[in-house]
């Protein structure tokens, strides 16, 4: 039986990775908990039928009591 012989095939380099650009954040930043500004406890008093309306202010609107207040102090939250 005759002996096979191998021919090594040259080498072909790989062409370099084109990055993809792309308009949407990717998805690290996504996963990635935006930066929040320190937070200070607030306490204050308030008759019950201010409480009354902020809570079914908060109710109505689906958002929490803390960002009601906040928002009507100018936080905008």
């Amino acid at each position: 039986m005759p002996a096979l012989t191998l021919t090594p095939k040259p080498e072909v380099p790989a062409p370099d990775p084109v990055p993809i650009q792309s308009k949407e954040p990717s998805l690290m930043s996504k996963l990635q908990a935006p930066d929040k500004e320190a937070t200070v406890r607030f306490t204050v008093d308030m008759s019950e039928t201010l409480h009354r309306k902020l809570s079914m202010l908060a109710a109505r609107t689906g958002r929490k009591k803390v960002d009601q207040s906040a928002n009507a102090v100018g936080r905008g939250a």
